[in-house]
């Protein structure tokens, strides 16, 4: 028997409690004044005869002597009483500030559950003010109540996925190559994650966005758990329309994103650990400093993305689509961009084991170090400063890519024909024998790469 089910039948016990008995003895109050009289008298003879009887017995013949014994044998015996006393009145005191403390515990839980139904309520209320009431009164109670926190979150998130579902999209061709001057950059990156304030006000309204939907992000953005601190599951946002909402910050770790549509989005340093975010439309979406680790970008479109300082350690982007995307800074070791690692490509053919695409892709100074970049399309990527040790290069596509102070030392299956075909090596760090045959063959791949000027009809 544990502690809990021993408490419990104590409490079912036929050990009356201070106001059962109280209340008992207000119908009977006579009977209760006869008994209350009947054992004062009992104790006054008890404290009288009980002491007599036990000097009796050693024969005290001098009166002082008996007197004394007589009184001291009293005094043992009214402590004992009185010690008596002061336990049941320390047993009934207790009971009656546990009583105290669950009637308390009881309003408490009628209250949130009041609370809680007013404010499901208010989510289904036609006017947007009365459904924002109806949501952050529901992030107040997930702060107040564990037992409710979950099942707000499922409550919220279910909320997300029947009013903003994500519709059947247009791969888009014609998106904007995202560069942010360094102004802009540096405002990204000190922006503070101040959820729904003025700013995200003022971004739903231009955009014409949800309020209540940015409002539920926003709840959900910065809630006190998270699947690796007490959540049951992961945040369900399967198939949503999140398109230009404001998450920077957010907490989204572990959620379930594949197939959403995050274009243009702001995640900004958000906390996308171990997320799924397979098939989902990334493309001009703000990921600036963002945390993805371990995250499935699997079949994910991020065309014109920007990923600068993002870290995606071992993260899954096979198939992925990152044409134009950014990626300069990022943390990509260990980053998987290849198909199966076990296809053999001499018999079955390259385009059928077609890795990432990261064509015209900007990954300056970013760390690939041990990834996986087997049969990915990295035509014209620039890779300038970028560190490739211990990766994967096993029929990935090179053609016209800057590799400028790139570090290729230790890459596996680099081919002289697939660095034959790079736009420069100019200062790229290269294993010796290869180096040595590359400078014999293609001299000019080590010279400082110039551009050539365009003409007015070319620009």
């Amino acid at each position: 028997m544990d502690l809990r089910e021993a408490v419990e039948k104590y409490k079912q016990s036929k050990i009356p409690s201070l106001s059962t008995t109280c209340e008992k003895a207000s119908h009977h109050s006579k009977t209760c004044l006869l008994i209350a009289i009947i054992l004062f008298l009992i104790f006054i003879y008890l404290i009288q005869q009980v002491p007599h009887w036990q000097v009796a017995q050693f024969g005290i013949t001098n009166p002082k002597d008996l007197a004394d014994a007589e009184n001291s044998y009293r005094a043992t015996l009214a402590q004992i009483f009185g010690g008596i006393a002061i336990v049941i009145g320390l047993y009934y005191t207790w009971r009656r500030i546990s009583i105290a403390e669950e009637n308390l515990i009881v309003a408490q839980e009628s209250q949130i559950t009041e609370r809680f139904t007013r404010a499901i309520e208010q989510l289904g209320n036609e006017k947007i003010e009365i459904r924002l009431g109806g949501i952050y009164s529901l992030e107040r109670i997930s702060q107040e109540s564990d037992k409710d926190y979950w099942p707000i979150m499922e409550i919220l998130t279910a909320y997300i996925r029947s009013n903003s579902p994500a519709k059947v999209i247009e791969i888009k061709d014609d998106f904007p190559y995202f560069q942010a001057s360094e102004d802009k950059k540096d405002e990204l990156e000190v922006m503070d994650f101040q959820p729904f304030n003025e700013y995200e006000k003022e971004e739903a309204e231009v955009n014409k966005l949800p309020l209540d939907i940015q409002a539920i992000l926003t709840v959900i953005g910065r809630r006190k758990y998270s699947i690796s601190s007490g959540e049951p599951s992961y945040l369900d946002l399967r198939k949503t329309n999140l398109s230009r909402f404001v998450l920077i910050g957010a907490n989204l770790e572990g959620a379930l994103l594949y197939e959403a549509d995050l274009q243009e989005a702001r995640l900004q340093r958000a906390n996308l650990k171990e997320a799924n975010l397979e098939g989902a439309y990334l493309q001009n979406s703000l990921l600036v400093k963002t945390d993805l680790p371990d995250a499935i970008l699997k079949k994910a479109k991020l065309q014109w993305a920007d990923l600068f300082g993002a870290v995606l350690t071992n993260a899954n982007l096979q198939l992925a689509n990152l044409e134009y995307a950014t990626l300069s800074d990022a943390n990509l070791e260990n980053a998987d961009f290849g198909h199966d690692t076990d296809y053999n490509f001499e018999r079955w053919g390259a385009t059928w084991a077609a890795g990432a695409t990261l064509e015209n892709a900007y990954l300056y100074n970013a760390n690939l170090k041990k990834a996986n970049l087997r049969g990915t399309n990295l035509k014209g990527a620039i890779f300038k400063e970028a560190n490739l040790e211990m990766a994967n290069l096993e029929h990935a596509d090179l053609k016209g890519a800057d590799l400028e102070g790139a570090n290729l030392e230790g890459t596996y299956n680099l081919t002289i024909e697939q660095l034959s075909k790079v736009k420069t090596l100019y200062n790229a760090k290269l294993d010796e024998k290869l180096e040595k045959l590359l400078k014999e063959k293609y001299p000019a791949l080590f010279e400082k790469f110039k551009d050539k000027p365009l003409f007015p009809d070319e620009i």
